[in-house]
């Protein structure tokens, strides 16, 4: 996608996303000028920034998950974070410890899989999920801290998650008269359903959809299927003229579709759209 046309979309759907957003206007508005005429303009670019941050990330993949997910130290370290104005306010701690020797590689700050941008509004989310998308980046699903324990727990049960080891014991099963990878993957499947029943604000929080379910429903649209392993949720693109397609149009106006704009009022719309997608 060239600026001019990226630019051009965004500044078209501006205004109606600032009022199907309205819990996120301070965040729209922030750093804004009085000019309220210059808004969409600067949105823009802002996004263009994030945008281009995120298609060239260094390690050609991006997380997906809960805001918290910032303040874990060790993913942060390992993964560093997607930045084009700088890591979030919300994070102070980040402050001190990335601007310290021990984190000197310029790389965590800005061009990791991490989003962490402190002028982040939905469309610059948006702008973050297109950047991966239309460069065919996988993106991995953080469950840790959300009834992570648990699911690691009902993962172990299954017969090849023992000491042995899960490769060794893989090729040994793969070969063994009872052994079935069918009813295997469909027992690590039934597993991510019942974690992700367990843990229903990761879809929806009392005032309406996460972010995490925008995101979803753009990898949806745009030519991605999930994949479910004994470690992991990950989503990768299996139609790429689809992800080569994505636009900002397109995406808005399936949020629109789905119901992800009408709030709680959708809300089992919205899921049964999402579950068939993952699980069918």
């Amino acid at each position: 996608m060239n600026k001019t046309s990226f630019m051009s979309e965004l500044k078209d759907i501006y205004s109606t996303s600032l009022h199907h957003n309205q819990w996120a206007k301070d965040y729209f508005l922030l750093d804004m000028p009085k000019n309220e005429s210059l808004h969409g303009d600067i949105n823009a670019e802002r996004c263009w920034g994030i945008y281009n941050v995120s298609k060239r990330n260094q390690l050609g993949m991006l997380l997906l998950g809960e805001e918290s997910m910032r303040k874990q130290k060790s993913l942060v370290q390992n993964f560093g974070l997607n930045s084009f104005y700088g890591h979030g306010v919300s994070e102070p701690w980040l402050g001190g410890w990335l601007n310290s020797n021990s984190c000197a590689d310029n790389s965590i700050r800005k061009s990791g899989s991490i989003l962490s941008d402190r002028m982040w509004n939905p469309l610059m989310n948006d702008a973050w999920l297109l950047g991966g998308i239309h460069h065919y980046q996988d993106f991995h699903l953080v469950c840790e801290g959300i009834g992570h324990q648990r699911l690691v727990d009902k993962m172990n049960e299954l017969p090849l998650q023992t000491a042995v080891g899960a490769r060794q014991l893989f090729r040994f099963g793969c070969n063994a008269p009872s052994f079935s990878a069918s009813d295997h993957n469909a027992k690590i499947i039934s597993n991510w359903k019942k974690w992700f029943a367990d843990n229903p604000t990761v879809f929806y929080a009392p005032w309406g959809p996460r972010v995490f379910v925008r995101e979803a429903i753009g990898l949806m649209i745009f030519g991605y299927k999930p994949k479910f392993t004994a470690h992991e949720v990950l989503f990768y693109c299996n139609d790429k003229m689809s992800a080569r397609k994505a636009s900002f149009k397109a995406y808005f106006n399936a949020l629109s579709d789905v119901g992800y704009h009408d709030g709680i009022s959708k809300k089992m719309k919205v899921l049964n759209t999402l579950h068939n997608w993952l699980f069918l």
